[in-house]
């Protein structure tokens, strides 16, 4: 990802969020997919976003539901889809008083719904094995969304300081 954005010729900013120079309210929006449960200090990260965002910014992000009945279920059979890199699990309920503590006001919360790969698909179900067969269709996404289960889509809008 890294190679592909500094060939687009998109700034990359590598390392720690709190050593970055970008000014108050400096961008429109902030989207992170599949990266919000393995920040370390979600409240501390959330209140940098804020001061990232202009006014009205939108923060957009997914995350498991700790209070899905498929990841209480994974999470009790010590799933690897987990370990080692979780630092948080949000509730909707979790997840709505983060965000209001860090000066958001959510705007939605639905379950996620994604394109992915074929090989990402068989990789989570655990059937990898049947990529063999279907060589050189490993990267074709699917026709049609499908819900992500347990996984919620999350939009914020910054609020006026």
């Amino acid at each position: 990802a890294l190679e592909n954005a500094h060939e687009a010729g998109a700034p990359v900013l590598v390392g720690g969020l709190e050593k970055a120079s970008w000014p108050k309210g400096h961008f429109d929006a902030i989207l992170l997919l599949g990266t919000i449960v393995n920040i370390r200090d979600l409240d501390r990260h959330l209140r940098r976003f804020r001061e990232l965002l202009k006014p009205g910014g939108l923060l957009i992000f997914n995350h498991p539901d700790a209070d899905a009945p498929v990841f209480k279920y994974l999470y009790r059979s010590r799933s690897w889809m987990f370990a080692p890199s979780v630092n948080c699990f949000l509730s909707r309920r979790g997840c709505a008083a983060a965000l209001e503590r860090a000066g958001f006001a959510l705007t939605s919360s639905r379950r996620d719904m994604q394109r992915p790969s074929l090989q990402k698909l068989l990789h989570h179900a655990r059937l990898g094995a049947l990529l063999g067969p279907l060589k050189g269709l490993e990267n074709a996404s699917l026709p049609l969304p499908l819900t992500i289960p347990g996984v919620r889509l999350v939009k914020a809008r910054s609020l006026p300081t």
